[in-house]
């Protein structure tokens, strides 16, 4: 799927939506990231950084009401591939604490590039 302006999931648990403006890609994560819907954010960020040279990656948490372990996986992973393309994956959490407190107890906000607004990553 091309990742410009696309929606992967849409569903009561999780909306997940690209939107590509010059060479920022944003994924915006809505809802519910568990087990079952960190699929669809998988399949999302594969194809986002299979298009990624030359771009930035944003992923906007703000709005995640559930941010389980499967969910966190795919995110470090996603980081790790995007780190290897030399492609810069930014994090932005806003004041969002069902994202924050875990990634700090597993000490993944060490890793991970956070910001807690748009205009912070973009900077």
């Amino acid at each position: 799927m091309d990742p410009s302006n696309a929606t992967y999931s849409d569903t009561d648990v999780l909306s997940l939506t690209t939107e590509v403006e010059g060479h920022v890609v944003t994924v915006t994560v809505r809802g519910e990231l568990d087990a079952v819907s960190a699929k669809a954010l998988s399949s999302c960020l594969a194809d986002v950084l299979a298009d990624a040279a030359g771009r930035r990656i944003l992923i906007d948490l703000e709005n995640l009401e559930h941010f389980g372990s499967a969910g966190i996986a795919v995110l470090v992973q996603s980081h790790r591939r995007a780190h290897e393309q030399g492609v810069p994956f930014r994090v932005i959490t806003g004041d969002n604490a069902i994202v924050t407190r875990p990634l700090a107890t597993m000490r993944l906000d060490n890793v991970l590039r956070l910001y807690r607004t748009r205009d912070g990553a973009l900077a």
